[in-house]
């Protein structure tokens, strides 16, 4: 309480700095974090309409992503997303072609299973928000991740020649 009448008391050419320099550190992490934030990716994507999307595949639910062009339900884009890996999406709305057909972009990658920064690289130009949907079909189960899957088996040998 003394602290702050006296810093009160103060004129503010000679008031200490430190509390607005304090001030300025703590608004320009928060606007720095609220902007890493919209290149974070969890699966079932940020819970707010952001058309960001995470779909993990896994050994009991590896799936296919698919997007379908509504005006013709036509499949415009597919993918089979590997075992232990993720899909991530994310949409831009006007940064397609300047045509009505494929106006947006979406961005996408996969990326090992959990990682939760970066910035998708690769893009396909797509349908609007309003004539696009996301398919998700899940692949036969089990599947195993290409490392574990089992090498061929080798030609057996007999133990003596055979006799004919």
């Amino acid at each position: 309480m003394a602290l702050a009448r006296l810093i009160n008391s103060l004129s503010p050419a000679s008031r200490p700095r430190a509390p607005r320099v304090l001030l300025g550190c703590v608004l320009a992490a928060a606007t720095l974090a609220g902007g890493c934030s919209n290149m974070m990716w969890y699966p079932g994507g940020p819970l707010a309409s952001r058309d960001k999307y995470t779909f993990e595949s896994t050994a009991w639910y590896p799936q296919t992503v698919s997007l379908v062009d509504t005006r013709t339900d036509q499949v415009v884009w597919t993918t089979d997303v590997p075992v232990d890996q993720q899909l991530v999406m994310r949409f831009d709305e006007g940064d397609g072609d300047a045509n009505r057909i494929t106006p947006d972009k979406m961005f996408y990658d996969t990326w090992p299973k959990g990682k939760r920064t970066g910035t998708p690289r690769r893009s396909f130009n797509v349908p609007p928000a309003d004539a696009r949907r996301i398919d998700v079909l899940q692949r036969p189960v089990p599947e195993l991740p290409p490392d574990m899957k089992p090498a061929e088996a080798p030609t057996p040998r007999l133990p003596f020649p055979a006799r004919n």
